[in-house]
């Protein structure tokens, strides 16, 4: 190489780094402001209902159990062997298990920066109003954090792969290996929630169809093969094993027979029925009646968001389609559209956040490019709302600073846990005790063993014969405590379960047990501490 091309060469390396760094630096920025706001809640121990089901899960992973085999959940298994993987690696504690929802909640709000500014603008609007409305909400390590952050690192990719995608079929090799990557992680993603891997890889195969006619069969099939291989690869585990029966029983037969009776709910529950009456009478305590209808009218703005994005995106689509109907957007609806299904099985407002990530980014993108000024100044009314929104939070979780010691490591509360310092004095590391009905953050806080293959007690169609048969396993095990749960149990379980409808005496088939079986000892924190009659 001539004097010349090496000089031409230095310079030219020499003006690459200055860009690259100008593209991350934004990113590690906003990464490092998102992880300082998520920090303090993800040191908090919330007693959520759905708290310690992927980590009592992972840590039975690491036993050697096998979900869906040894425990009964309806979440599909991927979500158990991802933390239990985080689990192998960083050891089984709740800093490995909130490090890793942490890392998701960061990750998640990048991806949402990311592909926002693909489109339009900075996408710091979307990503605020997803940072602030998704792990705030719920703490706790959920199928649900871990399937949006794939299927939108796979969106990401796809979105790369399909953007070197030539119309004269010279494609350099790099398009393909990124499509099957995306590929891969859309299977991975079915591996955590089997609907939301599913119709992410349907909205890349229908891309596909529209935007390259002539390239889409072989693009399609690379994709199909990526998918395919995960799930595949998963259902050859339980085949060799002989766990593929209960496989199918646990994700597909029981959420059939049991899932629609229990979690029906009205579209947006529980924001009209408890949340906004609690606001109100919080804030009505302290505050005269019509600042407090604006308080709480400003902090409702971003959740009644949620619930009309669904229709409101497409009307602002509408009012702009020669842009956001165009080809660089057509990816963005059918992967939006594909992420809002995927979570229709429950109407709640839960499961609505975890839908909407991608309307959310369509939403402030549109918000931007409206001619209207008042749209623009609507969309920052709304932030204003959400920042608002957040720092309450915020407020109330720097309020949690009682240390809750637990056999897994330290997290904070606003109060004490009376009936966790029973388990952690009067068992050891490995004793089987029964949580009833459903608060599974004790198996793994304690490093308890659940007696049965059941973690959530709630009566329904065709749960009988699971009923019956953790009855057995109790007994025949003699498991000598039992947490029985008054506040969450029981007519109490419609707070979160409306259409859950307690059966009969003459149909009950565990408190009958429990109360022949098992004396009362204590009552701690709203459990009955019930020790077995010997």
């Amino acid at each position: 190489m001539s004097s010349v091309q090496a000089n031409w060469a230095q310079v030219e390396v020499s003006s690459i780094r200055p860009r690259a760094l100008n593209r991350i630096f934004p990113y590690i920025f906003l990464g490092l402001l998102a992880a300082l706001y998520l920090f303090p809640f993800v040191r908090v121990l919330t007693w959520a209902p759905d708290e310690g089901v992927a980590e009592y899960g992972a840590q039975m992973v690491l036993h050697g159990g096998m979900p869906a085999r040894d425990f009964i959940e309806l979440y599909a298994p991927g979500s158990y062997y991802w933390l239990a993987l985080i689990f192998k690696l960083f050891g089984t504690t709740v800093i490995a298990a909130r490090g890793l929802l942490l890392f998701e909640g960061v990750a998640t709000a990048l991806l949402v920066t990311y592909l926002s500014r693909r489109i339009r603008g900075v996408g710091l609007f979307a990503m605020v109003f997803v940072l602030t409305t998704s792990i705030p909400m719920d703490v706790i390590n959920s199928p649900h954090y871990d399937a949006n952050f794939f299927a939108l690192l796979s969106f990401a990719i796809f979105l790369s792969a399909e953007h070197r995608i030539r119309p004269d079929g010279r494609n350099g090799g790099l398009s393909y290996w990124l499509m099957l990557l995306a590929g891969l992680l859309a299977g991975w993603t079915s591996c955590l929630l089997q609907e939301k891997g599913f119709y992410l890889a349907l909205a890349f195969l229908i891309s596909l169809a529209i935007l390259h006619k002539r390239e889409s069969l072989r693009f399609a099939a690379i994709v199909l093969a990526g998918f395919l291989l995960p799930i595949a690869a998963g259902l050859s585990f339980y085949a060799a094993a002989g766990a593929l029966p209960d496989l199918i029983y646990a994700n597909f037969a029981l959420p059939l027979s049991v899932y629609r009776g229990i979690n029906a709910a009205p579209y947006g529950y529980p924001l009209w029925e408890k949340t906004l009456p609690v606001w109100f009478s919080m804030l009505h305590r302290i505050l005269p009646l019509p600042l407090t209808i604006v308080f709480v009218g400003a902090l409702s703005v971003p959740f009644l968001l949620i619930l009309i994005l669904p229709m409101a995106t497409p009307v602002l689509g509408y009012l702009e389609r020669s842009t956001a109907f165009g080809r660089e957007w057509l990816p963005y609806w059918l992967v939006a559209c594909a992420l809002a299904v995927s979570e229709l099985h429950r109407l709640d407002l839960g499961h609505a956040r975890h839908g909407c990530v991608m309307l959310v980014v369509l939403f402030f993108a549109l918000c931007e490019i409206q001619k209207k000024k008042f749209l623009r100044q609507a969309a920052v009314a709304v932030m204003a709302c959400v920042i608002l929104s957040g720092a309450v939070d915020m407020l109330a979780v720097l309020g949690c600073r009682i240390p809750i010691q637990t056999r897994r490591g330290t997290l904070l509360a606003r109060e004490s846990d009376s009936a966790l310092e029973f388990l952690l004095h009067h068992t050891r590391a490995g004793d089987e005790v029964l949580v009833y009905p459903y608060r599974p953050v004790y198996y793994f806080l304690a490093d308890l063993r659940n007696p049965t293959r059941l973690s959530c007690f709630m009566y329904g169609n065709g749960t009988e014969p699971l009923f019956r048969e953790a009855v057995r396993d109790i007994d025949r095990q003699k498991v000598r405590y039992v947490l029985w749960d008054t506040v969450f149990s029981g007519e109490n379980l419609r707070s979160i379960f409306p259409s859950y409808r307690v059966p009969p005496p003459n149909q009950l088939i565990m408190e009958p047990y429990l109360e022949s079986h098992y004396r009362q000892v204590g009552f701690e924190n709203g459990f009955r501490i019930l020790e077995r009659i010997q």
